[in-house]
């Protein structure tokens, strides 16, 4: 009876190490897609640095072609203003993006950990069923030895005494 309890444990916990296994990959996808977007926002606020360096390129050289009106002046300052301001919002999604990454980490670490705990516990499970087998057998085998002998011990009975 022991032995099939054990059984069913055993089945119960490959179930729930399968589970495990399943939310620890998910969290791996989900984590992946955190390190996707940090690497998006980075390339962002890369592409746009570049795009003000063109930008203010372009008005300097404007600039030191012709006389500029304050008017025209004022319109590239707040060209330059406004991507200032996107680089700012940029490297805020960034942060975000960051900090995400790190929760999903750490999710993902422990997602793993707990996997490898319900390994663990298959584990002793099967190690502790595989010694109850075999307690079981020796029982069993002490058992058919203990009958044989007293088979061999037992007196002859004969017919017709």
């Amino acid at each position: 009876m022991r032995e099939k309890n054990l059984h069913t444990l055993i089945k119960l916990r490959n179930v729930r190490m399968r589970i495990a296994e399943e939310s620890s990959v998910r969290q791996k996808r989900v984590h992946d897609q955190a390190a996707i977007a940090v690497d998006l926002a980075a390339r962002q606020i890369v592409q746009n640095a570049e795009k003000r360096l063109s930008r203010e390129t372009a008005i300097y050289e404007q600039l030191s072609n012709r006389t500029v009106g304050r008017q025209e002046l004022e319109q590239h300052l707040d060209a330059l203003s406004a991507l200032d301001y996107h680089a700012s919002a940029l490297r805020q999604l960034e942060e975000q993006a960051r900090l995400q990454l790190a929760v999903e980490a750490q999710k993902s670490q422990e997602a793993s950990a707990a996997h490898l705990a319900r390994l663990q516990q298959c584990d002793k499970l099967k190690i502790l069923l595989a010694k109850q087998s075999a307690k079981n057998n020796q029982y069993v085998s002490l058992l058919a030895e203990l009958d044989d002998e007293d088979q061999r011990h037992l007196p002859a009975v004969h017919k017709g005494s």
